[in-house]
């Protein structure tokens, strides 16, 4: 892959992470289910990269494997080439027992310093609305490029304090649709709203989706927030998010 490449001292790192055994000063960031992030420095220089680790254990996750990292991969390199800020992948790895893969994971590089929207959102001094604005560019930048990530959740967000830049991680579930593609900006801002703090959530839906939806005429406005607010009412699944198929509006 052009822009995959494996760095120098990357084996070091890895070793057996079907433990997960990681090397001393390894910072944990992350971990749900079977999978954990972690920060780790590459032996031999100042450098540190990020690793995203999924543990297999069943029968079904040893058969898909390529739907884990390797998916989220692809997803990455897609996203970047239609003009999406994604932490630069580094290198795809597996690991095997008995010829079977239980380890798969991604190596990325470590945006250190950025600032991701749940904690701006949970900051007194920012609060759920600021932060909200802040995700208003990725979320048009999405829709443009009909790059659709499927857990645009703030938290998903990050934003570089030094220059304001934003870039989106966690792809493995993204869809790929034509540059403004109908109900894209739509399925992306109730996810958004639905992943927010239940108390920020009204606030969110009354004053944050007039100014996501820009500079529209009037009823068009108003049908933006009818249908975001259709698919608050009744959440889709992912596959039908990752679809765009529309909430139904209430007349």
């Amino acid at each position: 892959m052009d822009d995959v490449a494996f760095p120098v001292g990357m084996e070091a790192i890895l070793g057996d992470l079907a433990s997960p055994v990681l090397p001393p000063g390894a910072a944990w960031l992350k971990e749900w289910r079977r999978r954990y992030v972690v920060r780790v420095a590459v032996p031999g220089s100042a450098r540190t990269v990020i690793l995203k680790v999924c543990r297999l254990r069943s029968p079904f996750s040893w058969l898909a494997w390529r739907r884990y990292a390797l998916r989220e991969l692809e997803n990455m390199r897609l996203a970047r080439q239609r003009g999406m800020s994604v932490p630069r992948p580094l290198a795809f790895f597996t690991r095997r027992r008995l010829g079977v893969v239980v380890i798969t994971g991604l190596a990325m590089e470590d945006l250190a310093g950025w600032q991701d929207l749940r904690t701006l959102a949970c900051d007194p001094a920012v609060g759920a609305l600021a932060a909200a604005r802040l995700a208003i560019a990725p979320l048009r930048r999405m829709e443009a490029t009909g790059a659709f990530h499927a857990d645009a959740r703030d938290e998903n967000i990050l934003l570089n304090p030094s220059d304001g830049e934003f870039s989106v991680i966690d792809w493995q579930h993204a869809a790929f649709h034509p540059p403004g593609a109908p109900w894209l900006l739509e399925h992306l801002a109730a996810y958004y709203i639905r992943k927010s703090d239940e108390t920020a959530q009204a606030e969110l839906t009354e004053t944050w989706l007039p100014e996501l939806a820009g500079a529209r005429p009037a009823a068009e406005t108003h049908a933006f927030v009818a249908r975001v607010s259709a698919l608050l009412r009744e959440p889709p699944s992912t596959r039908a998010r990752r679809a765009l198929r529309p909430g139904r509006v209430s007349t």
